[in-house]
């Protein structure tokens, strides 16, 4: 045990391995091993956490990580004093985490009751309406395969699908990927069903066109469907 732990265990709390004391990470691996736990104790932990509102930046990132965030940005807790995020905000968070490989862990906080206030929920159903429709673009995805513009858009993929997200901050209705290496079949709006015009180019980038813009402005999600290889 660290005494100069941030996160010291109580005498009255202590636990012991081969007579010496354990810190709190030591008592949580004791007694359940295969536990993952962030470095928020002291210990490096297995996956990073990200805490609070500042915007997610910066290229994918390879280990593990979470953005830890509350729906009312006033506290944790439950307080009568709301100050949501909005609709496209946490949409905002959302693809921000995943289009860096990570994942989101959004707290609400419930009266004493154990009731979510119906703001919290209305803004939840809204969010999970949107992920009903489009979560074969976040589900089951990693980031990539390129790295994400700040503000603009990016990128998740899984095996023969390639979804680009793009934000508010981008401007206009035609992209061009980076090099794809497999041959693209089809590029599709994955909220309205819609195809898009598009055109791979001898380099195997895809340049796409008359992208609809207005339809999910929060993030308008287009599908490449690639060869399987």
């Amino acid at each position: 045990r660290d005494p100069n732990n941030a996160w010291p265990v109580a005498p009255e709390n202590s636990d012991y391995q081969d007579g010496q004391p354990l810190g709190l990470m030591g008592i949580i691996r004791k007694y359940s091993p295969a536990v993952i736990c962030n470095g928020r104790s002291g210990w490096i932990g297995d996956i990073y956490s990200a805490e609070g509102g500042a915007a997610t930046t910066g290229p994918v990132r390879a280990d593990p990580w979470e953005k830890c965030l509350n729906l009312n940005q006033n506290t944790w807790g439950y307080n009568t004093q709301q100050r949501l995020m909005s609709e496209t905000e946490l949409t905002r968070y959302l693809v921000d985490a995943v289009v860096r490989n990570g994942n989101i862990l959004l707290n609400v906080g419930p009266d004493r009751h154990g009731r979510i206030p119906e703001t919290h929920a209305a803004l939840l159903r809204h969010l999970g309406a949107w992920l009903a429709v489009v979560g074969d673009s976040i589900y089951g995805t990693s980031g990539g395969p390129w790295n994400p513009m700040d503000d603009q858009y990016g990128f998740t993929s899984k095996p023969g699908k390639i979804f680009i997200h793009l934000l508010p901050g981008f401007v206009g209705t035609d992209f061009s990927t980076p090099p794809v290496a497999q041959k693209v079949m089809d590029c599709v709006d994955v909220f309205t069903k819609k195809p898009v015009a598009w055109k791979q180019v001898s380099d195997g980038s895809v340049q796409i066109t008359g992208i609809d813009r207005q339809s999910h402005p929060a993030d308008t999600v287009i599908c490449l469907r690639t060869e399987a290889r």
